[in-house]
């Protein structure tokens, strides 16, 4: 009885050992210089063959497990590491920015105006630690947000530039770490029939850890796994009040998320709307108290995104629609008229949100979260400071419609989520854009049906009586 148990347990280590091995030597190529996303490429479609390979794998179940626990050992550990090395090196964006931020903030100085920044970014001598571009996309701007976001960012202000971004830093690793673990707990729903629970947990966690761009807001140390930890909670709590404390704490990290009120209150959910206009009021009401109503006087009277620099959103890391449109018109046109770009970008903004909430009425006849998801690309279509980085926002959604298994097979589900993975690495606007369509098409497909059933043998059988290849 020992050595059958002792038999077993050196299996199971040698199936974990062979995922830890298998892992490893994948990513070796990188060395050898070879692009990472080769590595992501090679160890993604790996995951994927083994969840699919394991239906009905009952004999197999238990190696394929190990093997799967393995390799995502690896890939973890690989994440604390790169995690880990942040911490040596301040970015050249966007910390430099939240911490002049919080330094104007607790010095009093009035920070809407850009004067007051110049003053604090030269007594703090940031020149050394900051991109090119620094002074006139951030001192000369003044602060980006609403009053209230200040709040952020004012604890930073008390501490030195070293000091403030080990702490930023470690806070935003524990808004990482647990953001993943509400992940993988509110999103793991019943696996697919014949697919083991274990190894589709497993799976869901891959999809969370190779999504792309996982990392590249953490490495910048911007606000997002923040607001990702918020939005999991407001999805969490979707028809209770709690929904609208976590809405008007989501605005004041991202304004963006003010677009998801429309949801509430089309849906007519007062209860909802009622919390999210008193943690609102609660939360002006303070910022009054902290930092005066001529804050808020100057932020809507003069609006820091109107001193921008036009030639920022010329950079491929704004993926919003406004940003794509003006690169488009500069490549294929030569020149750039802000005026016509800015009325067809708020004219297709206005049609997407139309869409939008038309589709989302379809969409509640059949699932009212998936009704509040379709909000979610919408916002980072239209939303004209979008970035790169905001990907992982889009995390819950892709779970969520990976879950509910909507194709109704397995094998595309998954090839869906490679597909879109893959455009993501190409494209983050085109990402948002196909998602945002898929959502459009599946409602519009059958009135009250996201998605049709797909039986691939039977279209495929039905195609061939058509053609005379098959006969009945």
């Amino acid at each position: 009885m020992k050595k059958l148990y002792a038999t077993t347990i050196f299996k199971q280590l040698f199936s974990i050992a062979a995922g830890l091995v298998l892992s490893f030597l994948i990513y070796s190529i990188t060395f050898l210089g070879f692009k990472e996303s080769i590595y992501t490429f090679t160890i993604f479609s790996i995951l994927s063959f083994l969840f699919l390979y394991s239906k009905n794998q009952k004999k197999y179940e238990r190696t394929i497990t190990n093997i799967v626990f393995g390799i995502l050992l690896f890939v973890i550990t690989k994440l604390f590491y790169q995690l880990f090395l942040t911490y040596f090196t301040i970015p050249a964006w966007d910390f430099p920015g939240f911490y002049l931020f919080g330094k104007v903030g607790i010095s009093g100085l009035p920070f809407y105006d850009p004067n007051s920044s110049f003053e604090i970014y030269n007594h703090l001598n940031l020149a050394n630690h900051v991109a090119p571009g620094f002074v006139s996309e951030v001192v000369k701007v003044g602060f980006w947000y609403p009053p209230p976001s200040m709040f952020l960012f004012l604890p930073l202000g008390i501490f030195k530039l070293q000091t403030a971004y080990i702490i930023w830093q470690t806070m935003l690793a524990i808004f990482l770490v647990t953001s993943i673990i509400l992940l993988v707990k509110y999103y793991t729903f019943k696996p697919p029939e014949g697919y083991n629970e274990k190894i589709f947990q497993l799976f869901l966690l891959s999809l969370i850890l190779f999504f792309p761009s996982f990392l590249s807001s953490f490495e910048i140390s911007q606000t997002v796994f923040i607001f990702l930890f918020f939005l999991v909670l407001l999805l969490k709590d979707l028809d209770n009040w709690k929904a609208g404390v976590f809405l008007a704490l989501l605005i004041i990290i991202k304004p963006l998320a003010a677009i998801f009120a429309l949801y509430f209150l089309i849906f007519k959910k007062w209860k909802i709307f009622t919390s999210f206009l008193v943690t609102g009021c609660i939360i002006i009401g303070v910022s009054i108290l902290f930092f005066g109503f001529d804050s808020f006087l100057t932020f809507f009277k003069y609006p820091p995104t109107d001193r921008i620099p036009p030639e920022v959103f010329y950079e491929s890391t704004i993926q919003s629609l406004s940003a794509v449109l003006l690169r488009l018109q500069l490549k294929y046109f030569g020149y750039v008229q802000f005026r016509s770009i800015k009325i067809i970008a708020y004219s297709v903004s206005f049609f997407i949100l139309l869409m939008t909430i038309y589709c989302s009425f379809l969409i509640s006849k059949k699932d009212s979260k998936l009704a509040f998801m379709i909000f979610v690309p919408m916002a980072l279509i239209i939303y004209p400071n979008t970035l790169t980085s905001y990907t992982i926002i889009l995390l819950p959604v892709i779970l969520y419609i990976f879950n509910k298994n909507y194709f109704n097979n397995a094998v595309l589900n998954v090839l869906s989520i490679f597909f879109l993975y893959s455009i993501c690495h190409y494209s983050f606007f085109l990402f948002n854009l196909i998602l945002w369509i898929l959502f459009v098409a599946g409602s519009m497909r059958n009135r009250y049906k996201l998605f049709p059933e797909i039986n691939l043998p039977s279209k495929i059988l039905q195609g061939l009586i058509k053609l005379h290849i098959v006969k009945v």
